[in-house]
């Protein structure tokens, strides 16, 4: 019982595996576009209460194995991850060559949630 986190009248351990494909499934996730991203969703999984417990981002798709708080809907907790970090992202690159690629391929289509099994 030393994962499960604890709240006033619940005890839980709610974890997700979330993954996300660019448009058209361009790879723009490559170089300082994708080390970006990784920090942009760590830092908002940490405002937000959320851990991440592993992920990986690939060119083109990225996967997270997130724990997220019952409080907080897992339609809410992927909201936050996905406009907040897109915004970002575009407001960083829009002047850059690599810009031009992100502005068109980096509106992230609906994500595929896994609720994963234990016991």
């Amino acid at each position: 019982m030393q994962d499960y986190k604890r709240g006033s009248h619940t005890v839980w351990d709610c974890k997700y595996h979330v993954v996300r494909v660019t448009k058209y499934r361009y790879p723009v996730l490559g170089g300082d576009v994708g080390q970006r991203a990784r920090e942009l969703l760590r830092e908002i999984a940490r405002a937000n209460e959320m851990t991440i417990y592993a992920g990986a981002i690939n060119r083109d798709h990225g996967h997270m194995l997130l724990s997220i708080p019952p409080q907080l809907s897992v339609s809410r907790a992927v909201q936050h991850l996905k406009g907040k970090s897109s915004h970002k992202l575009l407001s960083e690159y829009q002047a850059s060559h690599e810009g031009a690629c992100v502005k068109l391929f980096l509106h992230f289509d609906t994500p595929r949630i896994l609720p994963t099994w234990h016991g």
